[in-house]
């Protein structure tokens, strides 16, 4: 694990660990300082009724924005996908300038996420507005490191926030997410799949599963995640198996059982 992962690990472990029990850090109510995965909100315009209709687009969807650039040049496609939702949300979402996103809350109150100079590598944070998840009520956001990335759920209401390794999927009804993260290249971000409660009350972490753990010894070029997370139902989803440089195997089956979450072996 190299320094760059770690650091990447350590601000996941660090959103996990701000409440007991629970992996959301709760709002801090004074201003607005320097930049960093947390944000602070502040009294300042009048309650809103509902977050804005968006339209209708899968996460798949959003990513159609970016077709045309390179799997290399990935971080472009961030700041084209938010140019696109603010232009949808601008009442609820906006940015006060070129580094600050400010996303308002359904009791009226703002949070602020500033992002950080471009000078201030290795701590480098950006922030970029991904879209709303009505099935939980979070905003989602993206967030840029100076290597690697991960996104931050920001509840609607109380402006709660979880940090995830890779884009949340949430179940039918809403009642849990998957989320997927692959890196077995770079390493600057983890290989894992997360499964998190959505309802009621705040996200907590249900089931974490590395699959690195059972592959010891395994050559890098056969080493494996998993991906393309797909719900048939609440209590089973669809993985594809990933391997180094981006090859996708067969379809495995994670499914909730008694003894709780289980990863099936592959279909023949």
């Amino acid at each position: 694990m190299n320094r760059s992962h770690c650091l990447v690990v350590a601000a996941l472990l660090a959103a996990a660990c701000g409440e007991p029990r629970t992996a959301e850090a709760p709002v801090s109510s004074s201003p607005p300082s320097a930049a960093s995965v947390d944000a602070e909100r502040v009294q300042a315009v009048p309650p809103v009724p509902t977050p804005p209709v968006q339209e209708a687009l899968l996460p798949q969807g959003l990513d159609t924005l970016c077709a045309g650039i390179d799997r290399a040049y990935w971080y472009r496609c961030a700041p084209i996908v938010e140019r696109h939702q603010l232009a949808l949300s601008s009442e609820s979402v906006w940015r006060s300038d070129s580094a600050t996103l400010v996303v308002q809350l359904l009791s009226g109150d703002t949070v602020f996420f500033r992002d950080s100079s471009m000078m201030a590598e290795p701590n480098i944070v950006q922030h970029y507005y991904r879209e709303y998840v009505p099935e939980v009520g979070f905003h989602l956001l993206e967030l840029h490191f100076y290597e690697g990335h991960a996104f931050l759920l920001v509840n609607a209401v109380s402006g709660r926030r979880t940090l995830v390794p890779g884009l949340p999927v949430p179940a039918p009804g809403g009642a849990r997410l998957v989320v997927t993260s692959v890196d077995l290249d770079a390493e600057y971000n983890p290989t894992v799949i997360q499964i998190w409660t959505a309802q009621p009350g705040p996200l907590r972490l249900e089931w974490e599963f590395n699959p690195l753990e059972l592959q010891g010894g395994v050559p890098p070029q056969s080493r494996w995640g998993l991906s393309h997370p797909r719900w048939l139902h609440p209590d089973s989803i669809e993985v594809r198996t990933h391997y180094s440089g981006g090859r996708l195997g067969r379809v495995r089956h994670v499914v909730h059982t008694t003894d709780g979450w289980v990863l099936r072996k592959p279909d023949a």
